[in-house]
């Protein structure tokens, strides 16, 4: 029992250690007079984007982290605005009431804004819950992730899953009820579906260019994305209730999902091709 106790200590220090060295990376880039981006800071820090994903939700969240924490001066800092604060609110009053129960005066006094001031950016109910699913979904974290053929397939969705499941866990208690509440919001999930660069499209997308290239057998492009989508769905709300554990590494398990899901449909010459891809 110590010996564990004590690894659970080790590994606790270990992430915050690695948390600090992050923030150090923040500085030194600004230092050097390099562009503050997440690539130069994963450079500096010796991780990848992913685990930056894994400390904190975004460039926004981990600038603040060092503004706060260190005392960095960040020229051009967002400070969150009144249309931020709405939605961070929503978010709380929806995690509570639900979507049907939820008012939009909850959500004005959660956020210490005036309920005109709600409906002045939002229009109504529905329109915050549009622009509340817009501001959680997967595409806010995998946008700048470029699909692209000329990338390997299997690293290349690797990535993209660990992003995926990372934004899945972070909102897990929101898109799980998004799903027991679909019947509530059937006009926003038909607009999310519409919007261009959706998370679903741009994957369905990218497998349809290597299925052009003979890498993919021929399914669907379409099913072949839904199919990767509930992998990910699967190891970010089953895992949980099958294991008894939540997803903790998504580099690794962004890894395993996309071997199974390229190998599995791979053609024979596509499997050839993805070998020396990766040698």
């Amino acid at each position: 029992m110590k010996g564990s106790s004590g690894r659970g200590r080790s590994e606790k220090k270990t992430r915050e250690e690695r948390r600090e060295s992050i923030l150090d990376a923040v500085e030194q880039v600004l230092s050097e007079g390099e562009k503050l981006t997440l690539d130069a800071i994963a450079r500096a820090s010796g991780v990848s984007r992913v685990t930056l994903y894994q400390y904190f939700s975004g460039k926004q969240e981990l600038l603040e982290a060092a503004t706060k924490e260190r005392g960095v001066a960040i020229e051009g800092l967002e400070q969150p605005g009144v249309e931020e604060r709405i939605l961070l609110a929503a978010r709380q009053v929806f995690s509570r009431q639900g979507f049907r129960a939820a008012t939009m005066e909850e959500v004005a006094q959660e956020a210490g804004v005036g309920t005109v001031t709600v409906y002045r950016r939002f229009t109504d109910k529905a329109g915050l819950i549009q622009a509340f699913a817009e501001h959680v979904r997967p595409s806010s974290a995998s946008g700048d992730l470029e699909l692209s053929t000329d990338q390997d397939l299997e690293e290349t969705l690797a990535l993209f899953a660990a992003r995926v499941m990372q934004t899945l866990s972070h909102n897990k208690d929101l898109f799980r009820l998004m799903l027991l509440e679909a019947q509530e919001i059937p006009d926003v999930l038909l607009e999310l579906r519409q919007k261009p660069g959706r998370t679903h499209s741009r994957l369905a997308s990218f497998l349809e260019e290597h299925q052009k290239l003979g890498h993919l057998e021929g399914f669907s492009p379409s099913e072949m994305a839904t199919a990767f989508m509930g992998m990910m769905f699967s190891f970010s709300f089953l895992r949980p209730i099958l294991e008894g554990k939540s997803t903790q590494d998504f580099e690794r398990s962004g890894a395993l999902l996309a071997r199974l899901f390229v190998r599995g449909l791979a053609t024979s010459d596509g499997l050839g091709s993805i070998g020396t891809q990766r040698e």
